[in-house]
Protein backbone atom coordinates (compact mmCIF):
# COMPACT_ATOMS: atom_id res chain seq x y z
CA UNK A 1 0.00 0.00 0.00
CA UNK A 2 1.37 3.54 -1.15
CA UNK A 3 -0.73 5.87 0.37
CA UNK A 4 0.02 7.66 3.38
CA UNK A 5 -2.28 9.27 5.99
CA UNK A 6 -1.28 11.91 8.34
CA UNK A 7 -3.03 11.60 11.33
CA UNK A 8 -3.04 14.20 14.68
CA UNK A 9 -3.38 13.04 18.07
CA UNK A 10 -3.11 15.76 20.99
CA UNK A 11 -2.85 13.30 24.26
CA UNK A 12 -2.18 14.45 27.85
CA UNK A 13 -0.07 12.01 28.55
CA UNK A 14 2.80 10.52 27.40
CA UNK A 15 1.45 7.10 25.85
CA UNK A 16 -1.14 6.60 22.39
CA UNK A 17 -2.56 4.03 21.05
CA UNK A 18 -2.93 3.72 17.04
CA UNK A 19 -5.94 1.39 16.01
CA UNK A 20 -7.04 0.14 12.93
CA UNK A 21 -3.81 -0.38 11.25
CA UNK A 22 -2.70 -3.04 8.26
CA UNK A 23 -1.40 -5.88 9.09
CA UNK A 24 2.71 -6.29 7.22
CA UNK A 25 2.89 -2.41 6.81
CA UNK A 26 5.65 0.06 7.59
CA UNK A 27 4.94 2.99 9.29
CA UNK A 28 6.73 6.23 9.54
CA UNK A 29 6.01 8.09 13.11
CA UNK A 30 6.75 11.71 14.39
CA UNK A 31 5.78 12.49 18.01
CA UNK A 32 6.35 16.11 18.11
CA UNK A 33 6.31 18.50 21.75
CA UNK A 34 3.37 21.26 21.42
CA UNK A 35 3.10 23.34 24.14
CA UNK A 36 -0.64 24.64 26.10
CA UNK A 37 -0.29 27.73 23.46
CA UNK A 38 0.62 26.08 20.35
CA UNK A 39 3.96 26.49 20.12
CA UNK A 40 6.08 23.29 18.61
CA UNK A 41 9.31 22.10 20.15
CA UNK A 42 11.46 19.35 18.74
CA UNK A 43 10.24 16.20 17.35
CA UNK A 44 11.62 12.23 17.04
CA UNK A 45 10.78 10.41 14.05
CA UNK A 46 10.87 6.28 13.46
CA UNK A 47 9.63 3.50 11.26
CA UNK A 48 7.85 0.68 12.94
CA UNK A 49 6.04 -1.99 11.40
CA UNK A 50 3.03 -3.92 12.12
CA UNK A 51 3.40 -7.91 12.72
CA UNK A 52 2.85 -10.49 10.26
CA UNK A 53 -1.08 -11.40 9.51
CA UNK A 54 -2.31 -14.71 7.18
CA UNK A 55 -3.01 -13.07 3.74
CA UNK A 56 -6.54 -14.38 2.40
CA UNK A 57 -6.65 -16.58 -0.42
CA UNK A 58 -5.15 -15.86 -3.94
CA UNK A 59 -7.52 -14.68 -6.68
CA UNK A 60 -8.04 -15.93 -10.56
CA UNK A 61 -6.03 -18.89 -10.32
CA UNK A 62 -5.55 -20.20 -13.33
CA UNK A 63 -3.34 -22.52 -15.74
CA UNK A 64 -1.27 -20.74 -18.32
CA UNK A 65 0.73 -24.16 -19.46
CA UNK A 66 0.54 -27.54 -19.12
CA UNK A 67 1.95 -30.66 -20.43
CA UNK A 68 2.44 -34.61 -20.00
CA UNK A 69 5.67 -33.81 -17.33
CA UNK A 70 4.63 -29.92 -16.01
CA UNK A 71 1.99 -27.18 -15.40
CA UNK A 72 2.65 -23.86 -15.19
CA UNK A 73 -0.28 -22.17 -12.96
CA UNK A 74 -0.69 -17.97 -12.43
CA UNK A 75 -2.80 -15.70 -10.20
CA UNK A 76 -3.56 -12.74 -8.61
CA UNK A 77 -2.65 -11.71 -4.77
CA UNK A 78 -4.95 -11.87 -2.64
CA UNK A 79 -7.81 -9.02 -1.71
CA UNK A 80 -7.09 -9.46 1.96
CA UNK A 81 -3.79 -8.48 3.56
CA UNK A 82 -1.73 -8.63 0.42
CA UNK A 83 0.78 -7.20 1.78
CA UNK A 84 1.54 -10.13 4.14
CA UNK A 85 2.62 -12.25 0.68
CA UNK A 86 6.09 -13.02 0.60
CA UNK A 87 7.93 -13.30 -2.60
Amino acid sequence: MNSAVNQCYFVENATHSANGLESCTLYHVTVTSISPSGSRGGHVTFDTNTDDAAPGSPEHLAIEEQTTTSVTLSWDDPLDRASCVDR
